[in-house]
């Protein structure tokens, strides 16, 4: 009993591990079709978008001396500063948000990146309210508060309709013409809606409009999102919707090998009980054990060799 139970198991193992390699040959394409590529914005990406050169990243990332401890007004601490920088401040932007040019500043800066100095000198010029902030514009850098300068922004059209099974637009012919136009886009699906609250809470989730912040918007249209977003911020979608599509990929994988190795592991112990039932036959036949083939023309009842119980043939009627 114990054989037979092994050669199934072995059998099982087989099948299945045929079944997956199969699978992987067949649907290769698959998994390698929206395999993610796209690299993360950096940090300096994220801060500047892409309104830098290779000149401001090293601008940026030269250290200050060390030590070097600012206390004074904010203007001759931004005097101090220029060393052949490129410093511009929007002083009546700065008059207007209340923060005046002899606002006192306190701050050890020795040792940081020039990027994180200046971002803790504007910190201790406003307080702590985080209303002055600075923007790198080839090179030049661009002192405001947060009102007043703009972030650079871009409008893409992502389909999406493959993530959120969102049919394609029906053709409307225009007059007798045979020129064809979309029609009216479809109702926004509940799939829809959660690929859009995925994408405001995963990607720079305090940016969007809808939660409270003036950069981020996202509109709907015939299986499309319409986004308005920053440069570091789109590449996050793009990143985020190729990551949901690998996934989406894998799990039809998984379907569809789940379904070969089902379909071979039936075939195949179909095709093992088939022939084991021939095989049993044709051993009955020729007076042999069904069990394990021993000759028992000499035995009767019991086979000698395995101890399996079989019926004796009924003896032939001699002819008269």
């Amino acid at each position: 009993m114990i054989r037979p139970v092994r050669n199934a198991i072995i059998l099982f193992i087989g099948v299945v591990l045929a079944s997956l390699l199969l699978s992987a040959l067949i649907w290769r394409p698959l998994l390698k079709r929206n395999r993610p590529t796209s690299a993360p914005p950096t940090d300096f990406e994220r801060r500047f978008g892409n309104s830098y050169d290779m000149n401001g990243m090293v601008l940026m990332a030269k250290r200050m001396p060390s030590p070097m401890h600012l206390d004074g007004p904010l203007d001759k601490v931004i005097d101090s500063l220029r060393d052949g920088r490129n410093l511009y401040v929007d002083w009546p932007a700065l008059k207007r948000a209340k923060i005046p040019q002899n606002a006192p500043v306190r701050a050890d800066v020795g040792g940081l990146p020039f990027q994180a100095a200046l971002e803790t000198i504007l910190a201790s010029a406003d307080g702590g309210t985080k209303q002055l902030t600075f923007m790198l514009d080839e090179g030049a850098v661009t002192i405001s508060t947060m009102d007043n300068i703009s972030v650079p922004t871009a409008t893409r059209v992502y389909d999406v309709r493959d993530l959120t099974a969102t049919p394609p637009l029906p053709a409307v012919p225009a007059g007798r013409g045979q020129v064809l136009f979309p029609g009216p886009g479809p109702a926004t699906t509940p799939q829809m809606l959660a690929l859009v609250t995925q994408v405001q809470s995963t990607v720079d989730a305090t940016s969007w409009r809808d939660a409270g912040g003036n950069v981020g918007s996202i509109r709907i249209l015939s299986g499309n999102l319409i986004v308005n977003q920053t440069p570091a911020n789109h590449q996050d979608i793009l990143r985020l919707l190729e990551q949901l599509r690998w996934r989406h990929d894998l799990r039809a994988f998984g379907v569809r090998a789940s379904a070969t190795a089902g379909a071979s592991i039936t075939i195949a112990f179909a095709a093992r009980a088939l022939l084991q039932q021939r095989r049993r036959r044709a051993r009955l036949r020729q007076g042999l054990c069904r069990g394990c083939g021993y000759d028992l023309r000499a035995s009767s009842g019991r086979c000698p060799e395995c101890g399996r119980s079989f019926a004796a043939p009924s003896p032939a009627a001699s002819p008269a």
